[in-house]
């Protein structure tokens, strides 16, 4: 899988489920760059130094791949994008 185009789209969290909702509305999971990571209570995107880099709500935007489809995930997402850092909070 080929990574090199920008992705932009808001966090989102609900339940467990930890989301990408893209500008076209599109939902995907998101696969984070090597080291980063997400938690929930409360919801964060942590970078490889262990700071928080994005929250809920917040729009990022990073180096990533096109869609793919995989399997669903727990929370019924097909859909997943790749990301290369740096992940950056669009004001």
């Amino acid at each position: 899988m080929e990574v090199g185009r920008a992705i932009l789209g808001t966090l989102r969290e609900d339940g467990g489920c930890i989301w990408l909702e893209l500008e076209n509305g599109d939902e995907v999971r998101v696969i984070w760059p090597l080291g980063y990571s997400a938690a929930i209570d409360p919801f964060a995107v942590y970078d490889d130094s262990g700071s928080i880099v994005a929250k809920a709500g917040e729009s990022i935007l990073a180096e990533g791949s096109d869609p793919a489809s995989g399997g669903a995930d727990d929370c019924g997402r097909t859909e997943f994008v790749v990301l290369a850092e740096p992940v950056i909070v669009e004001p």
